[in-house]
């Protein structure tokens, strides 16, 4: 890779001599770092994979001992996280734009929601003015340069580089891979423009995706007659997504592109295979371009040795006009429930804020403004309460408190393991039509019959 012309742009302490030499005055304990920390600090730090563990275990102990009190954002918090265990919830007010494994947490009272979308990460932490900024980076390569690696579209230059960012510190794990990145948005960082450096060398955490339900291979197998030769696809993560990408091994589907949120297992082995091959892209031809990678040991070989993918910021990769610039680009996305009108809830349960916006939105947005592009948003028909009794995904109105992730107009192709339906440009009473005939048939007449009464149909 080559990395001429992408120069160090903050300037961190120590930034004269050669960076070796920065480096091993940068070097310091947790312990240390950890000090730097004041009461009512606020701070960011990275989630997932590049999640500072060393420092996390420092301050954990430090804010019990002294009494302190901090403001700290960050996503996929590692559940083992010191930061996060009960005991904490009178030192760190934790907030974030995804709930993931922090969910579990939300119950203590100390996790609060920002609604945002994943491609505005930069501009959400740089607004709660964070003084310091941890970043987990895999080793720096002979230039001195370190990747953000796995889980880079929860760190962001901007990020970094604003004003009120006083101290960076930036946690290097041995183990994390060095992935490959260049350009104006690329998701590296110098030796010079860290003020700290901890290393450790604490396994990150591996992502196993559960295997995909009766209800999710159907669906699979409905999505996938609609990829197309040539298409750029944009997949999520999930049972779902990964029969989606195994059926298409066996599709006679060719000349796929792949400009996504979330890098797979499964889109790593329709690379391998060639399926994946970007020779049709309009934009970045040739490569797959990512903002993270979400899966297991497979993928994590994929991002070291792969040179055929491009490692870039989420506020770059994410923003619908640049998706908008690949031809025939095709976003693939599931919901939690969607109503008669089309509009798609993917992040609260009821009042409880479940997972975020995250990239469904701009992909959604983005692949329609795309020239031949496409956007699908896919779910199970039904789910069961606490009681076990079956219950319809497809309703009249949304639930009470139920945010609206997916508004009625940007909506396209809706999948049910009962068939695929397309609402763009259709009027209330044939979404109407169409979402009743892919719901459960239990259902059906239901729904017709609520539908018929509000005045949806006659």
């Amino acid at each position: 890779m080559d990395y001429t012309g992408i120069e160090p742009r903050r300037r961190g302490r120590y930034f004269k001599e050669p960076w070796e030499e920065q480096y091993k005055k940068k070097l310091i304990k947790a312990e240390e770092a950890v000090k730097f920390v004041q009461d009512n600090d606020s701070l960011s730090v990275t989630g997932y994979a590049g999640f500072p563990h060393a420092f996390d275990l420092a301050l954990g102990n430090r804010l019990i001992a002294e009494n302190l009190h901090i403001k700290i954002f960050a996503a996929f918090f590692l559940c083992q996280a010191q930061l996060i265990r009960p005991e904490m919830k009178e030192h760190v007010l934790l907030y974030n734009h995804f709930f993931g494994p922090e969910r579990s947490i939300a119950k203590n009272g100390n996790l609060d929601f920002v609604s945002a979308h994943l491609g505005q990460t930069g501009q959400v932490i740089t607004s709660s003015k964070p003084r310091i900024t941890v970043i987990g980076c895999s080793p720096p390569n002979e230039d001195g340069w370190m990747s953000r690696s796995l889980l880079a579209h929860h760190t962001t230059r901007e990020q970094f580089e604003a004003p009120n960012v006083e101290i960076l510190i930036i946690e290097i794990n041995k183990q994390l891979p060095f992935c490959k990145s260049a350009g104006e948005h690329h998701t590296l960082l110098h030796v010079s423009e860290a003020d700290y450096i901890i290393e450790s060398d604490i396994p990150y955490a591996e992502i196993k995706t559960p295997a995909a339900t009766e209800e999710e291979i159907k669906i699979g197998n409905y999505v996938s007659e609609i990829v197309r030769d040539g298409d750029c696809l944009q997949v999520g993560i999930g049972g779902l997504a990964d029969v989606i990408t195994e059926n298409l091994k066996n599709s006679g589907v060719k000349d796929l592109g792949s400009h996504t949120e979330l890098m797979t297992t499964g889109l790593a082995k329709l690379t391998n295979l060639g399926i994946i091959n970007n020779s049709r892209k309009t934009l970045f031809k040739g490569k797959n371009v990512v903002t993270a990678f979400f899966g297991d040991k497979e993928l994590w070989e994929y991002a070291k040795k792969d040179d055929n993918y491009l490692l870039l910021e989420a506020d770059y990769v994410n923003d619908p006009r640049v998706i908008c610039q690949n031809d025939n680009m095709l976003s693939i996305n599931n919901c939690l429930d969607i109503d008669l009108m089309g509009q798609v809830n993917s992040e609260t349960v009821g009042f409880k804020q479940f997972s975020g916006t995250g990239g469904q939105l701009q992909f959604v947005v983005g692949s329609q403004w795309s020239k031949g592009g496409r956007s699908v948003i896919a779910l199970n028909s039904t789910y069961k309460d606490k009681e076990g009794e079956l219950k319809s995904k497809i309703m009249l109105t949304l639930a009470p408190g139920s945010a609206v992730t997916t508004p009625r107009h940007c909506v396209n192709y809706i999948v049910t393991e009962f068939g695929i339906v397309d609402l763009k440009f259709k009027t209330l009473r044939e979404r109407a039509k169409l979402l009743i005939s892919i719901a459960h048939p239990q259902f059906r007449d239901e729904l017709t019959f609520q539908a018929k009464k509000c005045g949806y149909l006659f």
